[in-house]
């Protein structure tokens, strides 16, 4: 069984359990982006719980997350479609409850259908031309130590405790409309936005929130698990040049 810690206290949103919520950007964010969430109903009785935050009509996804109960593992988060987020979580061994999982969307304006051509690929996932604005994993079989950014070279990579090869996901702008700028850290240089992002960590576990912040348009949040006292962990943010 993996021991995990408590997750922090969830930040108060606007919305109902099992609904969408569009949460819509202060009149200084250029990109127009908007964040989706989709929360599980409390009681389900699937041990596996797949989630898909989807973005309203003329959006599409420029990258996503997720956010999960202390006894949940995520096995998956990725783009699903060019306007959907997909999650799947499963319980830790052991767990009879029903702990609840999230899977966030992050969205842009896309009037013009430019955005958000996905690409895949063993272990990473690289965009043929334009900029990369996210990316994730899937088909998951062991934990998840990178699920990261590479801008300058517009490539996902994403890697595991034992090696396994996993199947990375990478979010690619092609129309030549956005200007991507990678950081290091939690936040994006005000007033850029967060479009995606990422985490690395020499920990044995994969982090329980790892997810644009609800309450902060440049902001990238990633918990991980107090398992490894000593693990080096680190975050990565793609931002959105205003």
């Amino acid at each position: 069984m993996r021991s995990r810690m408590p997750i922090p206290n969830r930040m108060a949103i606007a919305l109902s359990m099992g609904s969408l919520a569009l949460v819509g950007l202060p009149a200084h964010a250029a990109s127009a982006a908007v964040l989706v969430k989709t929360v599980t109903v409390t009681g389900s009785s699937d041990n596996v719980l797949t989630l898909t935050a989807t973005c309203p009509a003329g959006y599409a996804v420029t990258g996503g997350g997720y956010e999960v109960d202390s006894d949940r593992v995520v096995d998956a988060s990725y783009p699903s479609s060019k306007s959907s987020w997909t999650v799947t979580a499963d319980k830790t061994a052991g767990e009879s409850g029903h702990p609840d999982a999230e899977a966030y969307a992050r969205c842009q304006v896309d009037p013009d259908g430019l955005l958000s051509t996905i690409v895949t690929g063993a272990s990473q996932a690289t965009c043929p031309r334009g900029t990369l604005t996210g990316g994730g994993w899937s088909n998951n079989t062991d934990v998840v130590q990178r699920s990261f950014p590479d801008a300058a070279n517009r490539t996902w990579t994403v890697s595991s405790v034992h090696s396994t090869t996993e199947t990375a996901y990478g979010v690619c702008e092609t129309g030549g409309t956005l200007t991507v700028h990678q950081v290091t850290g939690d936040d994006c240089p005000s007033p850029q936005v967060v479009l995606g992002g990422g985490f690395t960590t020499t920990g044995k576990d994969t982090p329980n929130i790892s997810r644009p912040d609800p309450e902060n348009e440049e902001a990238w949040q990633n918990n991980f698990e107090a398992r490894d006292h000593n693990a080096v962990t680190q975050t990565y943010a793609d931002c959105l040049i205003a």
